[in-house]
């Protein structure tokens, strides 16, 4: 639930004496006035779940909308308005202080989720009223998404990041300075009250480890007087009472004392403070988190087959007294059956390393398991699997005279074109090594062509295509509709370039361009390029045919994990594709390598990417994406998760293994299930003589089934086991949590 305040009370508080620090949060549907496109839901697109339920007030698009809220009771100083929004650079707001303009709403990085925008320092001055007012600037071209408006006294604050109910409230204590990280507020539920004719002034500790943590608080006093100081860090429970330690501070000296609270547990911590005398006592509480004792890492997650070793890392985060407590049991197995390889057990140091000789490995899965123990007891234990892929040589590239969409295939030189696209990566060899066959080309303004120009040299001399973008910037967008004199410089300069693909023509247009606006563009692509197809990029899974004139390639993206399941995500997408869209158009996909806050989500395991994959395959769909990198933290993506990353060398291949059986022509038929659940789905497709059964997983727990493919004899084959066995009629199978099972059955 969101809250609300009353600012007459704020103003009562905030007079207190030496409660000096103020966070006044104030709800973006809370205006008071404005010109507006509505409220819509904080998860307002398929791929935000945010978690609080709130509200975003839209406006300003065409230029114009506006929203102002009252401010009563500010205490006369220095302020500063923070505003939490979409931070997408066309988003452009002007920010207004009692009529005074200000300056435009700014980010320190562009991100398609709600993040908060750099401060903007308030005209100093106290009066009982002010108005804050927001409006559209007249170079917008996307509506302004407005959550949460924060004003504080508190320079160099930067608000939590994490999706929250933000409570308005004033404290004695400072931010705690962390090295190397930006200041702590201390949390809300503590600290308001004051000892008279003392300060604390400033609380700092180093980045914070699992052991002892010391703390430095500097505190003046109008008079001399003694003092007890105490400090404890507790990560579950009450924890014990701050240890206390006496001080005597001189008048109007500044003092530092340095309190050894010592860590609790990995994790969410809460280090709470006390400063008492015979006046009073006023308690400071913040939130800090403490590392795992170790960082635990192998430099890939797939190996191809060719490659002799690979390495396991551990690098540790603990206090110096821990690490010489510690030590480290390792062990690797061999998957399904858990065979043991070896054991080993090693001392802690700074950083351990261990070889893997893969030369002895098959292929298959592996599960290398680690126990970090202090004195006997775990401190920490880690698993990570990994695969080993017979690697299959990446299909050659060759110059692009025409890209088609042919019924529900796109075709590249008359052949039919598997998609393994990376959103927002270079065109190097290390895109090309992980088995991504096209990227993004972008420009930026004021004149973007020249960088797309580079971007589409960029991806010749890789062996690589390009989807040259045409939106996100002011040079091919005016508001609500194209600029199509920049639109057709574009196309003539880049339609005979040997590295194009197709043309990007807007990503997610459902909030800024209605769908005739969007054809006005794919109209004159077609008309001055007949020879590359149009592509638009939806995010709704509703009316979702209704950018269809449109979309030669018709796409979208959701990121569902962990919010969704498989199957979740089946019923809110594939089924409304399967109705509308099955067989009609090439359909494409962003599988989610995305997560809006990597530090409160999980992203993505390699289990879930693979099902994510099959899935779509077996509902028809040819074209893969896979989202890199292009918000700012806390976000997660491809860039930023090296397991993932990896791990898609190994899915790519063998989408190039098996691109003839998803590309080829016809229906993905459903196979028979005993006993019948809806926690699987499988389907089989005949192609070249061989039957191809899938079976996709929607259950948290393993799955025992037997399937009745349409062939009753032959062998069958494991595509991640070399072994072939008969057949015979039905088979049996167990398959993981949330995991794809792919069968290749020969005659």
């Amino acid at each position: 639930m969101r809250f609300r305040f009353l600012l007459p009370l704020l103003a009562l508080v905030s007079s207190v004496a030496f409660a000096q620090y103020e966070y006044r949060y104030l709800e973006g549907e809370s205006f008071a006035r404005g010109e507006t496109q509505g409220l819509r839901d904080e998860g307002f697109t398929s791929w935000m779940g945010h978690p609080s339920g709130g509200k975003v007030v839209i406006f300003g698009r065409p230029a114009g909308g506006f929203v102002e809220y009252d401010i009563e009771g500010l205490p006369e100083g220095e302020y500063f308005v923070h505003i939490r929004c979409l931070a997408i650079p066309s988003t452009r707001t002007q920010v207004l202080w009692d009529g005074q303009k200000l300056d435009l709403i700014a980010h320190n990085q562009a991100s398609t989720s709600l993040s908060w925008s750099k401060p903007l320092p308030l005209p100093r001055g106290a009066a009982p009223k002010h108005v804050l007012r927001l409006q559209g600037s007249d170079d917008t071209a996307q509506w302004p998404y407005i959550d949460t408006i924060l004003l504080t006294n508190v320079k160099d604050y930067v608000p939590p990041s994490r999706d929250q109910d933000f409570v308005a409230y004033v404290t004695a204590w400072p931010l705690l300075q962390v090295t190397g990280a930006v200041g702590l507020a201390p949390q809300p539920s503590q600290g308001a009250a004051a000892i008279p004719g003392l300060t604390v002034e400033k609380v700092a500790m180093e980045q914070p480890v699992l052991g002892t943590n010391p703390v430095a608080v500097t505190l003046q006093s109008t008079e001399a007087r003694k003092v007890t100081l105490g400090a404890v860090l507790v990560g579950r429970g009450p924890g014990a009472p701050p240890a206390g330690t006496e001080v005597t501070l001189q008048a109007n000296t500044p003092q530092t004392v340095t309190l050894q609270p010592v860590g609790s547990v990995a994790g969410s911590n809460v280090l709470t403070l006390t400063v008492k005398d015979e006046k009073g006592e006023t308690t400071g509480s913040y939130p800090v988190t403490l590392p795992d004792p170790a960082t635990i890492a192998l430099d890939e997650s797939a190996y191809p087959a060719t490659q002799l070793q690979g390495k396991w890392t551990a690098t540790f985060n603990c206090s110096p007294d821990l690490l010489k407590r510690l030590q480290v049991q390792v062990s690797l197995a061999a998957l399904p059956s858990a065979k043991s390889l070896w054991q080993r057990t090693v001392a802690a140091q700074e950083q351990v390393e261990l070889p893997l000789d893969l030369t002895k490995m098959p292929v298959g899965r592996y599960e290398i398991a680690s126990d970090f123990r202090a004195d006997g007891v775990s401190m920490l234990r880690d698993r990570r699997e990994f695969t080993v892929f017979r690697p299959v040589p990446w299909p050659a590239w060759d110059p692009i005279r025409q890209s088609r969409a042919v019924g529900d295939t796109i075709t590249v030189n008359g052949k039919p074109f598997l998609a393994r696209m990376v959103y927002h990566a270079a065109a190097n060899e290390t895109t090309v090594d992980h088995g991504f066959n096209v990227v993004q080309c972008f420009g930026s303004d004021p004149n973007p062509l020249d960088s797309i120009q580079n971007h589409l040299d960029a991806c010749q001399k890789a062996g690589i295509y390009g989807a040259v973008a045409l939106f996100n910037n002011q040079f091919f967008n005016r508001g609500a509709e194209f600029d199509l004199a920049h639109l057709e410089q574009a196309i003539l300069r880049f339609k005979d370039h040997p590295a194009l693909l197709c043309w990007d023509l807007i990503d997610e247009p459902e909030p800024t361009m209605k769908p005739e606006q969007v054809q006005v563009g794919a109209d004159l692509i077609r008309r001055l390029d007949p020879n590359h197809f149009v592509w638009v990029n939806l995010c709704r899974n509703v009316n979702i045919t209704e950018y269809l004139a449109s979309q030669d390639l018709w796409s979208y993206d959701s990121y569902p994990f962990p919010q969704l399941t498989p199957f979740d995500y089946k019923t809110r997408w594939l089924n409304s594709t399967d109705k509308e869209l099955l067989g009609k158009k090439p359909l494409g996909t962003c599988l989610q390598t995305y997560n809006y806050n990597r530090h409160e989500f999980r992203m993505p395991t390699p289990d879930e990417l693979r099902t994510s994959a099959w899935l779509h395959v077996i509902h028809g769909y040819k074209w893969f994406g896979y989202y890199s990198y292009n918000d700012g933290e806390p976000a997660g993506c491809l860039a930023r998760d090296p397991v993932l990353l990896s791990y898609c060398r190994a899915l790519n291949n063998e989408l190039v293994q098996l691109q003839d059986v998803v590309l080829a022509p016809g229906l993905w038929r459903p196979v028979s299930l005993a006993p019948e659940t809806d926690k699987l789905e499988a389907r089989e497709k005949e192609v070249n003589g061989k039957l191809y059964v899938v079976i996709v997983s929607d259950s948290a727990e393993p799955l025992t089934v037997t399937l009745k493919p349409s062939w009753a004899s032959g062998k069958r084959r494991l595509l991640i086991e070399t072994e072939t066995k008969p057949v015979n009629g039905p088979f049996t199978t167990t398959i993981r949590p949330f995991a794809t099972q792919v069968w290749e059955l020969t005659h």
